[in-house]
């Protein structure tokens, strides 16, 4: 067989071969697989998936929030803290927040939660003491709470501090209208010497008026004070608003005689004062042991002791205590315990179950408290200078 034959024969056995085997022999696709790259980096940190961005929260939202929830909660400090921010930012909900403490502090007046009211009128007036609708609302409480002496005292703050006309007038019209319903009340329950008090306050403090003076002249006559009437009346004749009616009062004084005698001296209790600068000391009794030395304050609406004070008396702790209230003293508003006595002595005259205040506040050595009106009013009453006395008569005189 010559050599090109035998290549021949063999590569035709070798492709039948193969056609016989290619069905029993399958060759596998090569496996794919991802090529993943890593990236050389000095960064520690893992890589993470972002996350997925948050809402900014909205700052007044949570200003709002807080407000509202200290309002409904009465955490007054709270409030203020949020009130002076609006008022330093000039927030556009500024006048929201006013409406909205206003409008709170008349509800607790409605539900009659008076302590409560006290206590933001407190907290309130220490930092905004020249706020004339808080004011007002203070005047409001203590005239319905039935201290008209005190509501006295608020409007002396609320007259000083209206700079507006607007305000003026509105406190005008809430003063005109504290002293009808005091004087209406009082006349109705035939509480003369209490009223003839309240007059001489208003007074004292620089509220009063003439048509305030001829009132008390007629409440004079009630008593039958004709001296003191008459006395009140007769500077009325010149004024061409009330000439009429004091002309009448006169009159009817003089058709019991129709040649008044001259009136009978009655002589007072003479009670010794001490100078203290531009003002007269007093000695004074209470429960019928401890003495104190009380300064003569005309102004003030009721007898006060100073807190160091009312803890030397030597039954401090049996006085009936009737709660507190706000009073304005030389310093701004200052809360007072009330507390009764049971015999409040000045001279030789004794008055049962006298209310007292008691305060922290400070007074010179030697000065224990105020004599106030609520005692003074229960007697006619005059200072002589030159002799440094006081000099008192029992209103039924």
């Amino acid at each position: 067989m010559t050599p090109l034959v035998r290549y021949s024969t063999v590569a035709a056995l070798g492709f039948v071969a193969g056609w016989f085997a290619y069905d029993r022999f399958v060759v596998p696709a090569p496996t794919i697989r991802p090529v993943i790259h890593t990236i050389a980096t000095t960064d520690t940190n893992p890589v993470r998936p972002a996350q997925p961005v948050q809402p900014e929260a909205d700052p007044s939202a949570a200003e709002t929030d807080g407000f509202e929830k200290a309002l409904r909660n009465n955490n007054a400090e709270a409030v203020i803290r949020h009130y002076q921010r609006a008022l330093e930012d000039t927030a556009p909900d500024f006048p929201d927040k006013r409406a909205k403490i206003l409008t709170h502090l008349q509800k607790l007046l409605a539900l009659g939660q008076g302590e409560v009211f006290l206590d933001w009128a407190d907290t309130w007036l220490s930092r905004y003491y020249d706020d004339i609708d808080i004011l007002l609302l203070l005047a409001n409480y203590q005239l319905k709470a039935g201290y008209p002496d005190e509501a006295a005292r608020v409007f002396q703050y609320a007259f000083t501090y209206a700079l507006q006309a607007g305000e003026q007038e509105r406190v005008r019209r809430g003063f005109q209208s504290l002293v009808q319903q005091t004087d209406d009340q009082w006349s109705v329950s035939e509480q003369w010497i209490e009223l003839l008090g309240f007059y001489q306050l208003l007074e004292n403090i620089g509220l009063g008026s003439k048509a305030q003076q001829l009132r008390q002249a007629e409440i004079y006559i009630e008593i039958a004070d004709e001296q003191s009437a008459r006395r009140m009346a007769l500077p009325l004749l010149d004024d061409p608003r009330l000439s009429e009616r004091a002309k009448a009062l006169i009159a009817s004084l003089d058709q019991y005689s129709q040649e008044p005698s001259a009136p009978p001296v009655i002589e007072g209790e003479l009670i010794p004062l001490q100078k203290s600068g531009e003002h007269y000391l007093v000695e004074v009794n209470l429960n019928g042991g401890d003495v104190l030395t009380l300064m003569i304050d005309t102004g003030a609406s009721m007898t006060t002791l100073t807190s160091n004070s009312f803890r030397k008396l030597s039954n401090h702790r049996a006085l009936g205590y009737l709660g507190w209230r706000l009073f304005n003293t030389a310093n701004g508003y200052n809360r007072g315990n009330i507390y009764r006595v049971n015999s409040f002595q000045l001279g030789e005259q004794v008055l049962d179950d006298v209310e007292i205040a008691v305060l922290n506040f400070h007074q010179q050595s030697g000065i224990e408290g105020l004599l106030g009106m609520n005692v003074l009013k229960q007697f006619k009453f005059s200072i002589n200078q030159d002799s440094r006395t006081l000099e008192i008569w029992d209103r039924s005189e």
